[in-house]
């Protein structure tokens, strides 16, 4: 979803395409309510955040610090907009007596060490978590590779044993399992951006890949990640599963392999210019729309994440609008 700064890299079209079908399948993870098929669609749609931070470690490779630099202060200001917008709503919403409540120096924790916002909101973890993968990025990037794939492995196998294993053998799911201990730059993000991080520098190995064995793994990640949510119950979706890192892999596999795929389209424009702040809005934006729509019914519930992602869609457009306006006037002012 981010990519480093004015880096002079080759456009992938497909890139931008999935960021839109991301950014939608994370609308669903949070607003979806669709009848029958509603936990198959949230968790084949688990994909999308893996996908985004694959997305910021391919665009990192072989980018000097400068450019790190820059990223790290273009993301800490969005973050810090970002959160100052969710905190305006929840004083608004909720009253400034409940955000005094969540300044603890235990949420302070859980800010720094794993990334959970709690006080302003949990999905800008992301923001959090990028910006910590940057810098972690900026200290580590000359280790070797083999080094860093090791990394990854261990990471991913803690959080899969932490999130999905722990509570099927021993159903513990309240100290191991809470989000910010499984949902963090050191066993979520970070392992992810390295992933992709590696995708770059392994290309010309990835491109020899069939397309039929990019599409069985993928139907293989889809075929696993339903078992495993839907015959292994444990009482909640987890952030990840098995057949997601798969499906992710996959899904990169076809992006560098098709990279024209979804060209000049409008789900790349999306995906482009916007598949950031709709996920950054549409918590607020689905917020205020639930607040203040008490519709209930079978077509409701089929309609509304997509009325959610029709009006962050539109949302996003004006920002983005304004914000390019305010740059261009920047220009000429200064100029």
């Amino acid at each position: 979803m981010i990519e480093i700064e004015k880096q002079v890299v080759e456009r992938v079209h497909s890139f931008d395409t999935f960021k839109a079908i991301a950014a939608i399948a994370v609308v669903f993870i949070h607003f979806g309510g669709f009848p029958i098929i509603d936990t198959g669609v949230k968790l084949l749609a688990r994909f999308a955040v893996p996908y985004f931070f694959m997305i910021s470690g391919y665009f990192t490779h072989g980018s000097n610090k400068e450019h790190i630099k820059k990223s790290v202060l273009k993301l800490t200001r969005l973050f810090l907009l970002s959160a100052l917008i969710y905190l305006i709503y929840n004083i608004i919403s909720s009253g400034v007596d409940s955000i005094f409540k969540e300044i603890t120096l235990f949420n302070a924790v859980k800010v720094f060490v794993f990334n959970s916002p709690q006080i302003t909101a949990p999905h800008l973890w992301y923001l959090i978590t990028i910006i910590y993968c940057y810098i972690l990025y900026y200290i580590f990037g000359k280790v070797k590779e083999k080094y860093l794939f090791f990394y990854i492995c261990v990471a991913l196998m803690i959080h899969l044993f932490a999130a999905e294993f722990l509570p099927i053998v021993f159903n513990v799911s309240f100290v191991f399992t809470a989000p910010p201990i499984v949902r963090n730059v050191w066993i979520f993000g970070f392992p992810f951006f390295l992933l992709g991080f590696l995708a770059k520098s392994k290309e010309k190995t990835l491109n020899n890949l069939l397309f039929s064995e990019v599409y069985a793994m993928f139907f293989t990640g889809v075929t696993l990640v339903l078992i495993e949510g839907l015959a292994i119950q444990t009482g909640k979706l987890h952030d990840l599963y098995i057949g997601n890192i798969i499906m992710v892999i996959a899904i990169f596999s076809f992006c560098l392999k098709k990279k024209d795929f979804g060209k000049q389209g409008i789900i790349e424009k999306i995906g482009k210019k916007y598949s950031l702040w709709i996920y950054i809005l549409h918590p607020l934006v689905g917020g205020i729309i639930c607040r203040n729509l008490i519709l209930k019914g079978y077509i409701f519930k089929w309609l509304m994440p997509i009325f959610i992602l029709f009006v962050t869609l539109i949302v996003s457009i004006l920002i983005v609008f304004i914000s390019n306006k305010i740059k261009l006037l920047k220009r000429k002012v200064f100029s």
